[in-house]
């Protein structure tokens, strides 16, 4: 399974950059809600396309606002 591990990983490094406690970031939970900028989501997908192996279309990104939207998309595209 392609998601294995990846949901905690972003909820981690999203913690880290906003500096705030993992568990208090819900999978449905906004990206903008939560603060992340543009520097932030380019960390973010890095994070998602080392650990799938592939490189996410930067078209797609838009469709992935939360870290769920994040797993679906992995799932179902990559």
């Amino acid at each position: 399974m392609k998601t294995t591990g990846l949901g905690e990983k972003l909820r981690e490094r999203l913690a880290l950059l906003l500096e705030i406690e993992p568990s208090s970031i819900a999978a449905d939970e906004l990206f903008g809600d939560l603060g992340v900028d543009s520097m932030m989501r380019l960390e973010l997908v890095a994070l998602v396309e080392q650990h799938v192996g592939q490189e996410i279309p930067e078209r797609d990104l838009p469709t992935m606002q939360t870290i769920g939207d994040v797993l679906q998309y992995v799932e179902s595209s990559v």
